[in-house]
């Protein structure tokens, strides 16, 4: 659970640039649509505006696996060499996978890569995550092992590296073995579905599995698939043109001016980002331990304003997935359910990227709110609201689940601020003073490093350390893991580092 832990808290950091980067992305597609914004100038005189922010936007969301490689990387491993490690590993994959994965998909992966106009990351996010953990494992492993025999900083820099190379060669092609395969797979499945149980249970599915496979980077997958290829269904424009995909049939049908028939893949986005997410963060706050509510809320509440204005609802879908599992699993019934009622209720808006309320207002509202179903969809959206609220309420209630804000050990990184604020009064350098003391003097220390949230010491003799001391100069608390002694210092962790490798490299020089 230990792990998880980490694993949560160091994916939560680099996900605070996405919405930005979604902005850019929606602004721009906004700007090249003559048919919203009532003029071509942005596509005819200033095109490169456009594609400019299109640009900026993408080059972030698409690399997102790559960002949880970093973070996990370096949570994982306090070693800033884990994170090269990392960024090595995700970058060969991302070039390999082009050549192997073509030749081993044959035609059919070939024919639906061509259709999709992104590049597809094979399990972007599982991969990234994957890749930082590995990074970390050497990291730790070589850094111990080369501690022991008093190698060189560059000496063990350099081998946690050459052994990255390695281990991630193997693990790029690996996964690009397996991702032609499982991609040609879920498009097949995708295809044979409607006509084994029909287009409802089709679409219960597709809500479903956008949801469960997220944690295995093939929820874009499944979308693009649906948005861009005949999968998505298949419609003639006026001028003959045929058009495939979900997204694109309702962008042509938006530049023609024609009515609406297609949609409900983005629709969902909407429900589910809007109204479903924060229905899901209310009871999380609710449920939550009362005298670290107000702290609940504020992380909470934050990711869900993200969520209603960009539809970047990963942040909230990353604390259920690693705090209870359950939630997760009813958050992804309850889309597949989502998608069935949208396919009844002839909602048809469109979405570039999440479905946030500003791409709500510019495809769902301008194009005109009858045409698209959007007072409906704002019904289904509040009802939604109170399905998520109430469901999640009482599954954390009834089972007793450990939810987010209700574990003792989060409890304690909840409040951390609160306590190293309550100590601000006092000297940083006295209390680093004391808190070497504490640990039983520099000669009691072997090593310092730490991750997100913890300082992490190393001491020859763990019965000289006084727990209570260190806790008295304003950490949030104190644990003994496997003979390391475990400092939390929550967003001044990294200050509190500096300062004491300088005290200790002055002491060495003594």
């Amino acid at each position: 659970m230990k792990i998880f832990r980490l694993v949560k808290t160091s994916l939560l950091i680099p996900l605070a640039i996405f919405p930005v980067a979604i902005l850019l992305t929606v602004i721009g597609n906004f700007l090249k649509q003559p048919a919203l914004i009532g003029t071509d100038f942005f596509v005819q005189q200033v095109p490169w505006l456009a594609n400019l922010l299109i640009n900026s936007g993408n080059a972030i969301i698409a690399n997102i696996g790559l960002f949880f490689a970093i973070a996990i990387a370096i949570g994982l491993s306090k070693r800033s060499v884990a994170a090269i490690s990392a960024v090595m590993g995700y970058l060969m994959l991302s070039a390999i996978t082009p050549t192997l994965a073509p030749l081993i998909g044959g035609d059919a992966y070939n024919i639906l890569t061509q259709q999709i106009p992104m590049t597809l990351v094979p399990f972007d996010l599982f991969a990234g995550a994957a890749l930082g953990f590995i990074s970390a494992l050497i990291a730790n492993n070589v850094e111990n092992k080369q501690n022991v025999n008093n190698a060189t900083l560059f000496g063990t820099e350099g081998k946690i590296l050459i052994y990255s190379l390695f281990i991630d060669i193997v693990v790029a092609v690996i996964l690009s073995i397996i991702w032609p395969f499982a991609f040609v797979a879920i498009s097949k499945f995708l295809q044979l579905l409607p006509t084994l149980v029909g287009q409802l249970v089709t679409y219960f599915f597709y809500g479903f599995a956008r949801i469960i496979l997220e944690p295995l980077g093939l929820s874009t997958t499944l979308t693009s698939l649906m948005e861009y290829t005949q999968i998505g269904g298949v419609w003639n424009s006026p001028t003959g043109q045929q058009v495939a995909g979900d997204l694109q049939i309702w962008m042509a049908q938006l530049s023609t001016g024609m009515p609406f028939t297609a949609g409900t893949i983005s629709t969902g986005s909407y429900v589910l980002a809007i109204f479903a997410i924060p229905g899901m963060a209310l009871a999380l706050v609710r449920t939550s331990m009362i005298e670290h509510r107000k702290t609940v809320a504020a992380i909470v509440l934050s990711f869900s304003l993200i969520s209603i204005v960009t539809g970047f609802t990963l942040p909230l879908e990353i604390i259920i997935l690693f705090t209870s599992p359950i939630l997760y699993v009813l958050h992804a019934l309850l889309s597949g359910v989502l998608y069935v009622i949208l396919q009844m209720s002839n909602i048809f808006i469109g979405a570039t990227y999440g479905g946030g309320i500003i791409e709500f207002i510019m495809y769902g509202i301008i194009p005109g709110a009858g045409k698209t179903g959007a007072w409906l969809l704002i019904i289904i959206g509040f009802i939604y609201f109170g399905v998520y609220y109430f469901s999640f309420t009482a599954l954390i209630n009834v089972f007793k689940l450990k939810s987010f804000g209700r574990e003792k050990e989060e409890l304690i990184l909840l409040s951390e601020s609160n306590s190293i604020h309550q100590h601000s009064m006092a000297s940083q350098e006295e209390r680093i003073d004391v808190i070497i003391r504490a640990l039983g003097g520099y000669e009691n220390i072997k090593k310092v490093a730490a991750s997100v949230y913890r300082l992490h010491v190393d001491v020859h003799n763990i019965d000289l350390v006084d727990q209570q001391l260190i806790k008295k100069q304003g950490a949030a608390g104190v644990f003994e893991v496997q003979g390391q002694i475990q400092i939390i210092f929550g967003a001044l962790t990294r200050e509190y580092l500096q300062r004491f490798e300088a005290k200790l490299a002055e002491y060495q020089q003594y």
